[in-house]
């Protein structure tokens, strides 16, 4: 009964307001869509923008296990003999690098 209503509503309408709602249903479907590809287009940009920080830290992390196997353990090798040291151990200097980076605000 009530689509016999409406229906009877649109019929009674003149011209002008016929395209009125009719500008108004286009309108409303329009930013409807607009609003779900830009949350779509949003999400994307966001989730490339965290994988390519993960990626550039990870890259980070890993040149500075090299730096220590390669420019540090030479060095200490004949400290090395007499006691331990954890700075020689390349996982030991990527963490706390890591670590320092993850004390700062923006991380």
């Amino acid at each position: 009964m009530q689509t016999r209503g409406f229906s009877f509503m649109l019929i009674n309408l003149k011209i002008k307001q016929k395209f009125t709602v009719l500008l108004l249903i286009v309108l409303l479907v329009g930013i409807s869509l607009s609003g779900l590809a830009l949350s779509f287009v949003l999400r994307q940009n966001a989730e490339r923008e965290v994988e390519n920080t993960a990626l550039i830290l990870m890259e980070t992390m890993s040149s500075v296990r090299n730096y220590t196997s390669t420019q540090v353990n030479p060095e200490l090798q004949d400290k090395l003999i007499a006691n331990f040291l954890p700075q020689s151990v390349p996982a030991y200097s990527a963490r706390e690098v890591f670590e320092n980076l993850r004390s700062k605000e923006e991380y």
